[in-house]
């Protein structure tokens, strides 16, 4: 199944160098400032009209109040949203912040890395002696995952038997399914999963990097979409001037589609309730089903839902069930 891509919303926020980190956000497009207008006081419209044109505070807040009403009755956009952040706000959960709650969100290191991934739903064909670019048929981003398509690794340091008490028999009867259980794997296996399946689920410690040759993984073409649903799997670290560096960056830059992980360190209980809430909720919702769309709910069914609830975000673009 081919679907067209949504309407993208890009945020892109950066933190200055002044102390008190006044954050510069710009939109696009303009409506969706406009579409926040009922969580604006009028204090709020009047600062942003003398923001935007000093010299004409009155008239630009006329203009804005008149947009406002304007919007006021039309449908909130439903686009998704993709958040750019600088290497200091990447640290913090802005997915789940109210405003943002009720979309679908993901994040990007840059707007490059935002367009090359556009255009890895696209693929060029030679027509004659004009090569002409249509949709990927082959990729996830365009056909879906295929629930069939995966493979898994769990407690891969045979050191979290809860866990493992907790999936094995789930994820063992699914009998399309392939993956490793309570041992490590070997590179090759990790190799050849994230390339030729569609969807690649890692429970264990960390990102699982160790079981990966980054080099190599750089010179395939990633297929899957990945969870990691390990601690700390989507942070960045930050060395000196130089923007952060991660794991989950490799993937991206690899190609692969959607890459979930988490923030910060996770308690094993708490993050095994949300894995099973968004695995068992995205797969029972059936074709068409985007993953994304499980996010908020599956935050909800763990205990500490500011800490652990928060910590899981996605880099890549929106897939769905094929």
């Amino acid at each position: 199944m081919i679907t067209a891509p949504a309407p993208v919303i890009v945020v892109t926020i950066v933190a200055p160098a002044s102390i008190d980190l006044e954050m510069t956000v710009a939109v696009f497009p303009s409506q969706a400032v406009l579409s926040a207008s009922p969580l604006l006081s009028p204090q709020h419209l009047s600062s942003l009209a003398s923001g935007l044109c000093p010299g004409a505070a009155e008239s630009s807040l006329a203009t804005l109040q008149e947009a406002v009403l304007a919007l006021k009755d039309c449908a909130e956009p439903r686009g998704h949203v993709i958040l750019v952040l600088d290497k200091y706000l990447q640290k913090l959960p802005w997915e789940n912040i109210s405003c943002l709650r009720p979309h679908t969100v993901t994040r990007m290191p840059s707007l490059h890395f935002l367009l090359g991934h556009c255009a890895l739903r696209e693929v060029s064909v030679l027509l004659g002696h004009r090569a002409l670019t249509e949709l990927d048929p082959e990729s996830v981003l365009n056909q879906g995952v295929n629930p069939q398509e995966v493979f898994y690794v769990l407690n891969p340091d045979a050191n979290l038997k809860d866990t493992e008490e907790r999936f094995r028999e789930w994820f063992t009867s699914e009998s399309a399914w392939q993956g490793v259980c309570g041992a490590a794997p070997s590179p090759d296996q990790i190799q050849q999963a994230v390339t030729t399946k569609d969807l690649y689920i890692y429970v264990g410690h960390g990102a699982g990097a160790r079981f990966l040759n980054s080099q190599k993984l750089l010179k395939q073409e990633l297929h899957a979409a990945a969870l990691l649903f390990g601690c700390s799997s989507a942070a960045l670290a930050i060395h000196g001037e130089l923007e952060g560096t991660g794991v989950i960056l490799n993937y991206l830059m690899a190609g692969c589609p959607l890459v979930l992980g988490n923030l910060w360190d996770v308690t094993d209980r708490d993050i095994d309730r949300f894995t099973k809430a968004l695995l068992q909720s995205w797969f029972s919702a059936g074709c068409g089903a985007g993953l994304l769309d499980h996010m908020a709910s599956s935050r909800q069914a763990t205990y500490l839902k500011h800490l652990i609830g928060a910590a899981p975000v996605v880099y890549g673009l929106p897939v769905s069930l094929k």
